[in-house]
């Protein structure tokens, strides 16, 4: 299936969900990220703020013995910078309106990262993600730690049939919907 089409399709049909199924949903997922092994054993989590109807997981803020790295577009290139914030409320609208930490946050550098959860569009049991089509977690991943894991985080409706990857993208080594965690790569 064509990757735009796809990207279209998946967003119209999450942007329908309402605010209750998104806060359910996000509920259900927060708790199978919190019961996984690999968070379980993860010290620093690069996570996001919700977009565009996304999962929300600021639900796993707080949590002692965890430290939450927040993305930020490092200008002029496509690559993100993790930031530590220590509350929420220190996001600002950033890169197309998407809530970052201030540059000045507390670095995170993506060496250090131990777990990503990964925003996207579309995901797939063979690993393929789609994400809003600027390529920053694809190249943002690439410089990730050989061992570090990266899982998608969505909801069912954004998983759909492999195929749809091309040489630009990075894989994932799962995701993590409302329905429980799969782990693509077992590497």
């Amino acid at each position: 299936m064509e990757k735009e089409f796809l990207r279209k399709d998946i967003l119209a049909r999450r942007r329908l969900l309402a605010p209750a199924e998104v806060s359910e949903k996000s509920r259900l997922i927060v708790e199978h990220i919190v019961n996984s092994e690999l968070f379980r054993t993860a010290t620093k989590i690069a996570v996001y703020h919700p977009y565009r109807n996304e999962a929300d997981l600021r639900a796993l803020l707080g949590i002692p013995g965890k430290e939450f790295c927040f993305p930020r577009v490092i200008e002029g290139t496509k690559m993100l910078a993790f930031h530590r914030i220590g509350a929420v409320d220190e996001l600002t609208a950033g890169f197309k309106g998407i809530r970052e930490p201030a540059a000045d946050a507390p670095r995170c550098p993506v060496a250090e990262v131990e777990l990503f959860l990964v925003p996207g569009v579309a995901f797939s049991c063979a690993g393929e993600r789609i994400g809003y089509g600027g390529g920053y977690y694809d190249a943002t991943l690439r410089e990730r730690r050989a061992g570090v894991r990266a899982v998608g985080v969505g909801f069912d409706l954004q998983i759909t049939a492999p195929g749809f990857s091309d040489e630009r993208d990075t894989d994932i080594d799962g995701f993590v919907t409302e329905s429980g965690m799969m782990l693509t790569n077992t590497n």
